[in-house]
């Protein structure tokens, strides 16, 4: 009987959340700014890094089959330029398996002594499953819809990133082109259909002088047809490049909590304490967020 309740209650929150968050099907993440070549190509070696990332999403902890998200990006300088990199980023949504894998090219321009602008290029592809055969039903006789369903979709993206100081800006389309999940065929059916995510972000570092304490504000706007803009209204304070602590309010009523300690000059953990006051959600749990970055 739990095992039926858990499958109903998976069901009613992945279509309530879809209904809320209508045509947002791209990854949530709220570590974006230490992800930011994910989604934005041009960011894959800024200031000339060499940086490999882990980042694992477990969101809604209190109901099973909640959706989850697992990161792997790496990203590094070719020549002074010019950087490369790829990143594989895998979505579990219930019944939904997409893995997205691309790779990153950027080059930078020298804008002024202070002011570099960075232009990047992804190219990969979507690896999407949509699997039903597994789900219980109260026929006798089984559901010919039940059925499991591929496909692959290239994709190809672009993005800018302008720094100034302690300023910087990025604008980006990871996935320029649309593409629908599953086609129409027989007895399979179509879930979604993906179009083109916009992102915008812009922050600023300010350094407190005779202070260890560095305010680091940004703002990240997601945007896409169909869907009210989404915003990521971030603080962090740096103390002594020791650690990291801050807050994240999400404009579809989300807050999140984070912290980021840095263990030495290359090797950093993070982790998001998330939770939405959704009414849809109440009872879905916490989200957590767990990131491993290494710098070379």
């Amino acid at each position: 009987m739990m095992k039926k309740i858990n499958y109903i209650l998976v069901t009613l929150v992945f279509f309530c959340s879809t209904t809320i968050s209508y045509g947002q099907q791209e990854s949530t993440i709220t570590q974006f700014k230490s992800l930011l070549s994910i989604f934005n190509p041009a960011a894959v070696s800024i200031d000339n890094t060499t940086q490999i990332n882990i980042n694992v999403r477990k969101q809604w902890t209190s109901i099973a089959e909640a959706p989850s998200t697992n990161i792997v990006s790496f990203g590094t300088h070719v020549r002074e330029n010019v950087g490369i990199g790829f990143s594989v980023l895998q979505d579990k949504t219930f019944v939904e398996y997409s893995t997205f894998v691309g790779v990153d090219f950027s080059y930078k321009l020298k804008l002024n002594e202070s002011s570099d602008i960075y232009l990047g290029i992804k190219a990969g592809g979507d690896f999407y499953e949509l699997n039903t055969s597994g789900l219980e039903t109260y026929n006798i006789v089984s559901d010919p819809m039940s059925k499991t369903s591929s496909s692959f979709s290239a994709n190809v993206g672009f993005g800018a990133y302008f720094k100034r100081n302690q300023l910087y800006a990025s604008f980006s389309i990871p996935r320029l082109l649309p593409y629908d999940r599953a086609e129409i065929d027989g007895n399979e059916t179509t879930s979604s259909k993906t179009n083109p995510h916009v992102y915008l972000m812009l922050g600023y570092d300010f350094v407190i002088k005779n202070s260890p304490f560095v305010i680091k504000p940004s703002v990240l706007s997601r945007s896409v047809k169909g869907s009210p803009n989404v915003l990521d209204i971030n603080t962090m304070v740096d103390y002594n490049h020791l650690f990291e602590a801050g807050v994240t309010y999400r404009t579809n009523e989300t807050i999140a909590g984070i912290l980021q300690l840095h263990v030495n000059k290359r090797f950093s953990i993070g982790w998001v304490y998330e939770e939405s006051n959704l009414k849809a959600l109440a009872n879905a749990g916490k989200t957590n967020e767990f990131l491993l970055k290494y710098t070379f």
